[in-house]
């Protein structure tokens, strides 16, 4: 599970990792505000055709959950209107490579919304590894220039509004990863696309190169990519799950001096070997102890080899993903777990 979970979220770190050079591209003849559109449009296109039935179904019973009514409406506007556009005016400000790496931070805010809002469970190892890689972030301050910064200011903002985006989608129950990055796509991509038509200049024109190009780049790096991070996230919860998707920043470095001539420096190969170092430390961590789950009745999409869902179906394949409203009795035992749904509880 530990295995499968971490290359789930590196895979999804890769795929977003593409965008950032790929943006900066974007972004030197287009506005940011239409290219955040796309991106979400694009997002939305790319998983509609294979999950269009989930959708229906899966929100017809989301108010069955409660807590999911707010956090869905919010998670839309922190991280699929707000966060992108943070971001991509500030990658248009800065350099691809510093946009990229300063979004590093994004892990340190999760942690601390992950812990004093969300009470999710972290660990010395942890906390350890946070620790490394806040050194590794702040290295990456060194090299940065005066004129830089107006951008890279708005690329924290779009960390702070990701962050808490990320404990919010680790923590809805009643759909499927697939529906809410729909969902977050469509009405993302809506509102950028009105905002773009009432603030477009005369005479500016949308090439179609750029536009289906924008349209992949969401589906891979905004669509996938998302839907990955979700999966990993609510079973690893937000503050780990982001530890491992926050290799995206040094990937995409990468990527920008292999097709953007940006230079790397002595700063990027020290944070990376300590963000490397800090991605081990969570690796080996291991949690395991007894531990009481009180009857419940909810909702939330679960398959029936976890250890945790013991309800009968009639002709439901193995490991197959499902969702609907059920019942756990009381159950008591000790197994290695991270803070999902179901492990929420308090620790001494």
């Amino acid at each position: 599970m530990k295995q499968k979970n971490f290359f789930t979220l590196l895979l999804a770190a890769f795929l977003f990792s593409l965008s950032a050079p790929i943006s900066k591209k974007l972004l030197d003849q287009n506005s940011p505000v239409l290219i955040a559109a796309l991106f979400y449009f694009g997002a939305a296109l790319g998983l509609l055709p294979l999950f269009w039935k989930n959708l229906i179904s899966e929100l017809k019973g989301i108010n069955k959950e409660k807590n999911d009514c707010w956090r869905l409406p919010l998670s839309i506007l922190t991280g699929g209107l707000l966060a992108p556009l943070c971001f991509l005016f500030g990658i248009k400000y800065a350099n691809a490579s510093a946009a990229s790496l300063f979004l590093n931070f994004q892990m340190i805010f999760t942690a601390v919304f992950a812990f004093f809002l969300f009470k999710e469970h972290l660990s010395k190892r942890f906390l350890l590894s946070s620790l490394i890689v806040l050194v590794a972030g702040l290295i990456l301050f060194i090299p940065q220039t005066m004129e830089m910064q107006k951008g890279l200011i708005l690329v924290l903002l779009a960390c702070l509004l990701w962050s808490f985006d990320n404990n919010l989608v680790a923590t809805i129950r009643s759909i499927s990863p697939e529906t809410n990055t729909i969902m977050k796509g469509l009405f993302g991509g809506g509102i950028n696309l009105i905002l773009y038509q009432g603030t477009k200049e005369i005479g500016e024109e949308l090439s179609l190169s750029v536009f289906v190009v924008a349209l992949i780049v969401g589906a891979i790096s905004y669509g996938y990519s998302i839907v990955l991070y979700i999966r990993g996230a609510r079973i690893m919860g937000a503050a780990r799950s982001q530890m491992i998707f926050g290799m995206h920043p040094f990937l995409a470095v990468i990527l920008s001096w292999v097709f953007l001539n940006e230079s790397l420096n002595i700063f990027f190969i020290i944070s990376f070997i300590l963000m490397m170092g800090g991605a081990f430390l969570l690796y080996t961590e291991s949690h395991e102890h007894e531990h009481t789950h009180p009857e419940e009745e909810h909702i939330h999409e679960h398959h029936h080899h976890d250890g945790h869902h013991f309800h009968a179906h009639e002709n439901l394949k193995k490991n197959e993903r499902h969702t609907h409203k059920h019942s756990h009795s009381e159950l008591k035992h000790s197994h290695p777990h991270y803070p999902d749904i179901h492990h929420r509880h308090e620790h001494k």
